[in-house]
Formats: structure tokens, sequence, C-alpha cells
């Protein structure tokens, strides 16, 4: 494991993840105020500066990728899937979340590095909880997912971020012991 060049590099990790925790924050009180959350969310931008982003269910945890203005939200539920899909992507200078479903996942397994088994998951029955990105310089990032919809497992994801937005590729996953229940993949 690499350490930080610096401490100047730690305190502004630590910065990144608070304002990330304020964005999942925010969209766990939108999601929480009932027949309020409407007039909240449009009065907020003007009295605090807080953007609620609302029409997100289940959002766990986030994954922010380092030098973009793109965060990975997982969406965990205890009554199954997501039917809007099993991760977000929001993207932190226009306040906006999209949901990534099985249609906008592509397949490529990579077999040399995850093994040949168990096989590629139903992406529509991913139930997502604990995320870790692995920062690069380049423009593909490794997502590490915990999943528990179908199987207990830790899948992987490609990000590309040489388009608009980024582009999303199942590339593998890790099992887990059937008697395990994972929350959060380690980098």
């Amino acid at each position: 494991m690499s350490r930080p060049a610096c401490k100047a590099t730690v305190r502004a990790s630590r910065m990144k993840k608070s304002r990330w925790m304020a964005l999942g924050l925010s969209a766990l009180a939108a999601a929480c105020l009932l027949p309020g959350r409407m007039a909240l969310a449009q009065a907020a931008p003007q009295s605090t500066g807080v953007h609620f982003i609302t029409d997100v269910m289940n959002v766990e945890d986030f994954a922010p990728i380092d030098g973009t203005n793109w965060v990975i939200g997982s969406s965990l539920s205890l009554f199954g899937p997501n039917p809007k899909g099993p991760l977000y992507v929001f993207n932190t200078r226009t306040a906006t979340a999209s949901p990534i479903g099985p249609r906008h996942i592509a397949v490529r397994w990579d077999k040399t590095r995850y093994g040949a088994r168990p096989s590629i998951p139903d992406i529509a029955k991913l139930v997502t909880h604990g995320l870790g990105i692995v920062p690069s310089k380049g423009k593909v990032r490794t997502l590490y997912v915990a999943n528990h919809g179908g199987r207990e497992s830790v899948e992987v994801f490609a990000i590309d971020l040489k388009g608009k937005g980024p582009t999303w590729t199942w590339i593998g996953c890790v099992s887990m012991h059937l008697s395990g229940c994972g929350s959060g993949p380690a980098k």
C-alpha cells in the first residue's frame, strides 16, 4: 500500500471526503422528508447554498472519482434490487444524478485476472452496498462494489472517463463465502 506524499495530500483527501459526505447527507435528507421535501429542496439553494438531489433511492455509499466532478453512489435496499439500476452517478457541477442500469453497463470479463467463476451477474439483480475506487493517473478507474443481490460478491467495473461522462464495463468479480456478507470492499 502506498503512502501519501505529504500531509497536504491527506488534508486535501479528507476535504474531498467531507464534501462528498455533505452531498450524501443532502440526498439522505431529501429522501427522508416526505410531503415537505419539494418545498425544502426549492428553498434551500437561496437560503443556505445547499442543493438537494431528489429521485434517488437508498444511496448507501459514495465514491468520488478523483480529478473529476463525478461521484458514484450505491443503492442498497432490504427489499431487493432498485428498479432504476444498481448504481448512480452524481455530477457535482450540475447537482444532478443519473441511475446506472443494465443498459449502461457493457461486459468484458477479464477471466485471467478474476477467474472463470462464478459467472457474469444479472446486472438488474445487483443490490449494491460499499464502494471503492482505485485512483489512477489515466482515464480508466477500477470500481469495486460490494453486492448482495443474486450472490454475495465484490463486483469489479472499469470506469472509462475519455468521453463527456463515465462509461461502465463489468470486468469480473470475487465471490464471498456463503456465510459472509461484506459491506465495503478494501482497495
